[in-house]
């Protein structure tokens, strides 16, 4: 998950009210000791050690947490803020927004130790087939160099006949000069674009595909999707996902005087990656390695003339561009651009953000996630 303050209000909402470890009729919140375990046997699945080093290093994880959940973690030191913001992820994948692994493509059960994990257990008890079909059709996007040296850059999702949709600043990071007008970008000859939809965990059979040409870019930065063209290899493409523009499937406000966002269960498909290099942080995080990963979570918000709506999966960098799918129709509601703010006048703090197809219904990229081609001078 990106955006600290939206990290902050997911994670003390788990734990007075929504929490794995939350008491049965949910009105105490999670038992200390319950969370530290539950920590506990996250770390041993990253890092199996000896018990009193797990102890230790779950005790650390908790006291980084509550330095940011009683706001004493200090604003002006950017280390201490981002291991803050990892083990407040920590806290969220525990009690109950999980980032599940995939070997071999099969997304694996959450802890079944943590009781708010039940409804992602009982969800994949019935729809485990459905959910590895989709995450088939995500791909991990490279930048590989002319060396052979290669950079995870982000996610991306199978769309049409030979397509690949992902963000507009991940493309950006491929073109020959971004500071073109978009409709002038195009791909740089320097490096090439790999896409590569066996990126789990192993051992993995990769299945990599080049992209060979940069078809299509929203000029607006809120709409934050651009669409790549895959060449053939001789290998078969995995199946095109199936997009909604059912903006019932994102949740609505209630009425009254005081509408409350009534947010729908979704999930998110990606490569998240590892926010930094140092120890700490590669101890707690240590399976955020670029691999693939199913994260189940809610929309959490929906903004009246916004393109964007608000989830909380747990994301980190590496998902920008990862479908969200709703969870039981498996159709992609819309693409994760990251920890931005969805507000369109920019007014509204930092959420996890992803640009919502059914918001695009008169724009040509919300016609070509339709139609799943890109008409060029009246041609597809």
């Amino acid at each position: 998950m990106d955006g600290y303050d939206a990290l902050l209000a997911t994670t003390r909402r788990l734990l007075s009210a929504g929490g794995a470890l939350q008491s049965i009729d949910g009105s105490e919140q999670i038992d200390r000791a319950q969370l530290k375990q539950g920590v506990v046997r996250h770390l041993a699945r990253l890092h199996p050690a000896n018990p009193t080093s797990l102890e230790a290093a779950a005790q650390t994880v908790l006291d980084a947490a509550d330095r940011g959940l009683d706001g004493s973690a200090p604003q002006g030191d950017a280390a201490v803020r981002e291991f803050v913001h990892d083990a407040l992820e920590v806290i969220v994948q525990v009690i109950g927004r999980p980032a599940l692994r995939m070997p071999l493509g099969k997304v694996q059960s959450p802890d079944n130790a943590s009781r708010g994990n039940e409804l992602w257990t009982a969800w994949l008890g019935t729809h485990r087939k459905q959910v590895d079909k989709a995450a088939a059709s995500v791909a991990k996007l490279y930048r590989v160099f002319a060396n052979g040296k290669e950079t995870h850059i982000g996610t991306g999702w199978r769309l049409g006949a030979d397509l690949i949709v992902t963000n507009r600043h991940v493309a950006e990071l491929l073109v020959a000069d971004a500071g073109l007008p978009v409709a002038a970008w195009s791909l740089d000859p320097r490096w090439t674009c790999v896409a590569d939809f066996g990126a789990t965990d192993g051992p993995a059979t990769p299945l990599r595909f080049a992209a060979n040409a940069l078809l299509a870019c929203a000029p607006e930065p809120a709409i934050d999707l651009a669409v790549l063209r895959l060449a053939p290899n001789g290998a078969m493409l995995p199946n095109a996902l199936v997009v909604s523009d059912d903006e019932s499937l994102l949740g609505a406000y209630s009425g009254g005087p005081t509408p409350t966002f009534e947010g729908q269960p979704v999930y998110a498909v990606g490569h998240p990656l590892q926010r930094l290099a140092g120890s700490e942080v590669l101890f707690v995080f240590g399976d955020a390695d670029g691999r693939k990963r199913c994260s189940p979570g809610r929309t959490t918000a929906l903004r009246e003339g916004a393109t964007n709506f608000e989830h909380d999966c747990s994301t980190l960098r590496g998902n920008s561009g990862s479908p969200i799918f709703d969870l039981y129709t498996h159709q992609v509601l819309g693409t994760h651009r990251g920890g931005r703010s969805s507000d369109p006048e920019g007014i509204i703090g930092d959420a996890n953000a992803a640009v919502a197809v059914s918001r695009l219904v008169t724009h040509a990229m919300g016609n070509i996630l339709k139609k799943g081609i890109v008409e060029q001078h009246g041609q597809a």
